[in-house]
Order: C-alpha cells, then sequence, then structure tokens
C-alpha cells in the first residue's frame, strides 16, 4: 500500500512532463508478409474467438438446478450481444479480445512463415510491433470476408459443441478460402525477408501495467491521466537510423 501510495503522489508529476514528449507512431505492418500468414491467422483467430465466445457463454448461462437425462440443450439467446463485441474486436490487436496477436512472432522456417506462441515462463506476452500489426492487418482482411456471419456460427458452435478446428476448416476454407489448397504461397528461394525480433512482455511488466491501471481507479486519480509510456513508445531517435527490422534468407 505504501509503494501505491508513494507512486500515487509522483506520477501526476511524471506523467506532465512525459506528457510533452513525442510519441512513436504506430508501428506499420510487413505488408510482405501478409499472403504468407493470412491462412494460419485465420485459424488462430477463430479459435481464439470461440474461446473467448464459449467462456462468455460459460460466464452468463446459469448451470441447471437438475439435469434431466432428455433435457433440452441449453438456450443461448441473449449471448448475441457478447458475440458481437467477440467477432468486432478479435482483430483489434489494441483491445483485449485482440491481444492474443502481440503474444505471438512471424518465423520462417524453411519454404513457410509460421505464427510462433512466444508465451511460456517468464513471457507472458508480447509488445505489439510491427509484426504484431502484420497479423493485425492479415486478421482484418480475412475478418472482412466473414463478420456478418461468424457471430453465428460461433453461437452454433457452442450449442453443437463443435471444435475450434472444424469450425476453422469452416470459415478459413471454404468460406474466406485463405486456407484453400495452393492459396498460401511458399516464400521464393533465395528471397531475403526483412525479420523483426520479438519484443517479450515480462509478468514484471504485466505487474506494471496493472498497478498503473489500479492507481488510475483510486479516488480522486480520475483524469489524472495516469500512464507509463514505455520506451518503445516514445519517439527518441534511432540511434542507427533503422527500421526494426533484419534481413535473413
Amino acid at each position: 500500500m505504501a509503494r501505491l501510495v508513494c507512486l500515487a503522489l509522483l506520477l501526476p508529476h511524471a506523467n506532465s512532463q512525459m506528457d510533452g514528449l513525442p510519441k512513436k507512431a504506430k508501428p506499420s505492418p510487413i505488408d510482405g508478409d501478409i499472403k504468407y500468414i493470412r491462412c494460419q491467422t485465420c485459424e488462430l483467430m477463430v479459435a481464439k474467438a470461440l474461446e473467448q465466445a464459449k467462456a462468455v457463454a460459460a460466464a452468463e448461462q446459469p448451470k441447471p438446478q437438475q439435469k434431466r437425462r432428455f433435457q433440452a440443450q441449453e438456450n443461448l439467446g441473449g449471448l448475441e450481444g457478447s458475440i458481437e463485441d467477440i467477432v468486432t474486436s478479435i482483430c483489434d490487436s489494441e483491445s483485449v479480445e485482440g491481444k492474443w496477436m502481440s503474444n505471438y512472432d512471424i518465423v520462417k522456417r524453411g519454404a513457410a512463415l509460421k505464427l510462433e506462441n512466444q508465451v511460456g515462463g517468464d513471457v507472458v506476452g508480447g509488445h505489439c510491433k510491427r509484426e504484431c500489426r502484420t497479423i493485425e492487418k492479415a486478421c482484418a482482411g480475412v475478418l472482412g470476408s466473414v463478420e456478418s456471419e461468424l457471430g453465428e456460427l460461433l453461437l452454433d458452435a457452442i450449442k453443437a459443441k463443435t471444435s475450434a478446428g472444424v469450425l476453422g476448416q469452416r470459415v478459413c476454407t471454404k468460406m474466406a478460402r485463405v486456407c484453400k489448397k495452393g492459396k498460401t504461397p511458399e516464400w521464393p528461394e533465395g528471397k531475403i525477408r526483412r525479420n523483426e525480433e520479438f519484443k517479450p512482455k515480462t509478468k514484471k511488466d504485466q505487474e506494471t501495467e496493472e498497478l498503473m491501471a489500479t492507481l488510475g481507479n483510486m479516488p480522486g486519480m480520475e483524469g489524472q491521466g495516469l500512464s507509463m509510456l514505455r520506451g518503445d513508445e516514445l519517439d527518441l531517435g534511432d540511434a542507427h537510423g533503422g527500421d526494426g527490422l533484419k534481413d535473413e534468407l
């Protein structure tokens, strides 16, 4: 508690100083990678959306007092609004629903680009930089072709206990057609790829963010604009004059 009080007293002044510092523009996606990751991005998007939809259904649906042998299927009515929120935000990296994208690193494996989850051990996520924004753009592009039907498909999948794999095949192969055979090209042999190093978010980083959120909700601190700008959010100039990408074969 003493730590909270001290930070609460110091941070408004620190924030007023930091507010005057220039912030970097949001990282731009690596457009050249997008066509190679559309299929896997779609499959992950569907899996994450279904996982979140199931969690919402479990939280909002009361458990039956007595389970009968021939009990009718549970009514999932009333979840439409919550499911719609998931669908509209699942490809927004700045939303709770879309934060999954910052957990993945785009890695070249042979002639394919793979999305590999970096969460594990002390790493609880990642900072959303250029590859995260690339996944976001690929996700949004796929979602645009299925968004009008995805909410209903998620509700149906929950009722029918459909797996993420089966739902992903329907959405990504049959509807969006990004996982159809021949739709995912191989990386051209000998072509150099511009790779970005994954920047992990540690448990300590997460604790700091949660602490700042707690401070912002303390009585009397509302409207003080409490936040903590990370080093990668400040435009302090690039000593190397680069774009954060490195060449790789």
